[in-house]
């Protein structure tokens, strides 16, 4: 069925509509920030600043261009004292849990490692007894202590707590090309930026594009989601390969159908052959309406959109269920790991526990910045 706008209904579903209201109480405290690193170091600067500024451990997860022994140069007499380096593995899996869905090739082809990041930031909190941790990726700006205690202040009323990215809208392919068409695209909380409560903590992050949506979706069932503010990414061409869209497309329907099925009601609907008919449906006719406003003189919009288009053909009703069905006893099994981990002294003993090393961050010598050098 259509929505008054002539969109399929899915598409025109407001997912903001379902974040609590806003309430203040006294703050919770910060355990940490968890950052997913895989830019140069300068990349940093700001989760840096928020540590220093907030007087709170940082664990910056590193890979790619983050190399650790630059971060540790960066951090160097500000915010040193505080953090904890941890180069992660191309082929890392935490040793404490087993996923049916990271067995899931639908799911992980063409992924990074952020949500091996972000559930290691998961763990790392709850082995150290953090009571709020705060994730962050490298490219997001314009967020200051003030900001981050603010939002503390409303957590208390929820389970989660993020500042979505508006300036340059944190987006998939597919809806930056949408909004390319002149139609309105939804912004919604992210793992960009997000608090996270300790009792929050009992879900985790799939292995597929838009794991944090997924990772949100009970606590956003259970009302406990609230946006505390925005922040700003930085910017990057989302055309740049059209086969990313592609890759996108299993994770932009499977996360994208929660958020339907919590709009109707219930994730339960999500198990049902019906419901993922019609989704499927409403997703084809969203893409091809994209395709149609397109400006067809714009080729790599116009390759992005076939991408996910043949990528959205390929996907099946059953296909949809047994992801579900996985990412279910996925939680529950998740539950059963966070319920027996051990309590650690500090993040070191968490980091080693879950089979990595944390690379020394203390003792270096400071990044002589261009405006401290003498003339």
């Amino acid at each position: 069925m259509a929505a008054p706008d002539g969109r399929p209904r899915a598409a025109a579903e407001k997912h903001a509509e379902l974040l609590a209201d806003h309430a203040v109480a006294p703050p919770k405290s910060l355990g940490g920030i968890v950052v997913s690193a895989s830019r140069s170091a300068d990349h940093l600067d700001t989760a840096l600043g928020l540590a220093v500024a907030l007087s709170a451990d940082i664990v910056v997860l590193a890979s790619g261009r983050a190399a650790p022994e630059d971060i540790a140069l960066r951090a160097a007499g500000s915010a040193d004292r505080r953090l904890t380096v941890v180069p992660v593995p191309d082929d890392y899996s935490p040793p404490v849990v087993d996923l049916v869905t990271d067995g899931i090739p639908a799911g992980t082809a063409g992924l990074g490692d952020l949500c091996v990041k972000r559930n290691l930031g998961l763990l790392v909190a709850r082995l150290v007894g953090w009571e709020t941790v705060l994730f962050l990726d490298d490219d997001i700006r314009g967020i200051t202590g003030v900001d981050v205690e603010r939002a503390l202040m409303v957590l208390p009323h929820a389970g989660m707590a993020g500042m979505p990215a508006r300036e340059f809208p944190d987006n998939s392919v597919v809806c930056h090309a949408n909004r390319l068409t002149g139609y309105e695209q939804d912004v919604f909380v992210s793992g960009s930026m997000l608090l996270v409560d300790r009792g929050a903590m009992t879900s985790f992050f799939p292995r597929i594009y838009n794991e944090d949506w997924i990772f949100m979706a009970p606590t956003i069932a259970a009302g406990r989601v609230i946006e505390a503010g925005e922040c700003r990414q930085l910017p990057y061409d989302p055309f740049a390969d059209p086969e990313k869209a592609y890759f996108q497309e299993f994770g932009n329907v499977v996360a994208d159908g929660l958020m339907s099925s919590l709009h109707h009601g219930s994730l339960d609907l999500a198990t049902g052959e019906d419901f993922w008919a019609r989704f499927l449906t409403e997703r084809g006719t969203f893409l091809r309406g994209i395709r149609r406003r397109s400006d067809q003189t714009d080729a790599r919009v116009i390759a992005a959109l076939s991408a996910a288009e043949r990528r959205l053909a390929e996907i099946t009703v059953p296909e949809l269920i047994a992801y579900v069905r996985a990412w279910n006893a996925d939680r529950a099994a998740w539950q059963s790991v966070l319920s027996a981990l051990p309590l650690v002294p500090d993040v070191g003993a968490a980091v080693a526990h879950l089979g990595l090393r944390a690379y020394p961050a203390t003792g270096a010598q400071p990044i002589a910045r261009e405006k401290e050098e003498a003339p």
